[in-house]
C-alpha cells in the first residue's frame, strides 16, 4: 500500500499560488510536482515516512517544512509563501505615473478577491452562528486582512 500527499500552496495573504515547484524528499529520494491553478500539488504512490518539503516560486521566498505520510493514507499540508516582490517607498517614488497605475490595478484585484471571499464566508457564518456573531467575525477578518496588507502581521 502506498501513501499520498496533497500540498496546498498559498501566499501570506491567502492567495492560492499556481506554478509552485514542490519537492518532497525522503532520505536521498526526491519527488517533484507543480501546484495547479487551485494551489494544489498532488503526490501519489509514496512510501510512508517523514518527508522534507521544499517549495519555490519566482518572486517568493523559498519555503521548507515537513510532512509525515502514513501507509495507505492521504496526508495534507498547507504552505504559505511570502512575496519578495514588495516595493520600498523609494522604489514607489521612482515609478512613473503609468507604473503606479498598473501596480494599483493589481492591488484593486486583490482587494476585490478578498472582498468576495469575505462576503461568501459571512453568509456561512450567519447561517452557522447568527448575524451578530457573524458580523463580529467579519470585522475581525477585515482587521486581520488590513494588518496583513500593511505588513504588520
Amino acid at each position: 500500500m502506498s501513501s499520498e500527499a496533497i500540498i496546498l500552496v498559498q501566499s501570506s495573504t491567502g492567495e492560492l499560488l499556481s506554478g509552485v515547484t514542490v519537492n518532497l524528499t525522503l532520505d536521498s529520494s526526491t519527488t517533484a510536482a507543480t501546484s495547479d491553478c487551485n494551489g494544489v500539488a498532488v503526490f501519489s504512490s509514496l512510501n510512508a515516512g517523514t518527508y522534507t518539503i521544499a517549495a519555490t516560486l519566482t518572486d517568493y521566498a523559498d519555503v521548507s517544512g515537513q510532512i509525515t505520510l502514513i501507509e495507505g493514507a492521504i496526508s495534507t499540508q498547507v504552505i504559505q509563501m511570502t512575496s519578495t516582490a514588495q516595493k520600498t517607498a523609494a522604489e514607489y517614488a521612482d515609478m512613473s505615473e503609468e507604473e503606479l497605475k498598473e501596480d494599483l490595478k493589481g492591488a484593486e484585484l486583490a482587494v476585490k478577491a478578498l472582498e468576495s471571499e469575505l462576503k461568501s464566508r459571512t453568509k456561512t457564518w450567519i447561517s452557522t452562528y447568527g448575524s451578530d456573531t457573524a458580523r463580529a467575525i467579519e470585522i475581525v477578518m477585515i482587521v486581520v486582512i488590513l494588518l496583513k496588507l500593511f505588513g504588520i502581521i
